[in-house]
């Protein structure tokens, strides 16, 4: 939950700053309105009056499941590629499979270092773990949206720094 609230208001805020985010209005409502769909839906399945504590059992592992699959339907049937994007640029595919590797490693290790850190200050100044969780972790495991979607709005692909963003959460 914190990751979304980073993503949503942080990195989109960060890249807004950096070129202007426009897509064409259809395709952000559905977004959106998805995105907020399974938001109330989270919150649901954390605010049941049934249960004292909030719980995901397989009830609501079923219904998030669900929830996953059909936004995946969604996708396939809704979102069409844009045509007037430029030709991309070709680099051989060693380099590329290479590059991919590297991210594959370099990542989750740069995560894991900001992440053990940053829970290892916070713990020695006495910050609660709920506020660890909420905020710091959150903004550590929302980093690579925030470079993803930094450089795509450095090259103004505004379709690609908002979709980083709305995908992830």
């Amino acid at each position: 939950i914190g990751s979304n609230i980073a993503n949503s208001v942080l990195i989109l805020g960060v890249s807004g700053l950096i070129y202007p985010l426009i897509l064409p209005e259809h395709s952000v409502k559905k977004e959106i309105l998805l995105n907020m769909g399974i938001s109330i839906l989270l919150w649901g399945l954390f605010h049941n009056p049934i249960q004292e504590n909030a719980i995901i059992g397989p009830f609501e592992s079923l219904m998030l499941l669900m929830s996953f699959g059909l936004f995946l339907v969604f996708l396939t049937n809704h979102i069409r590629p844009s045509t007037s994007s430029p030709p991309p640029t070709t680099i051989p595919a060693w380099q590329s499979l290479g590059l991919f590797c590297m991210g594959c490693f370099l990542l989750p290790l740069g995560g894991h270092w900001v992440i053990k850190s940053t829970i290892v200050l916070a713990i020695s100044w006495g910050i609660s773990e709920a506020y660890i969780s909420l905020a710091v972790v959150a903004l550590g495991t929302s980093l690579p949206e925030l470079v993803t979607t930094v450089i795509a709005a450095t090259k103004k692909h505004t379709e690609l720094a908002i979709g980083n963003i709305l995908g992830s959460n």
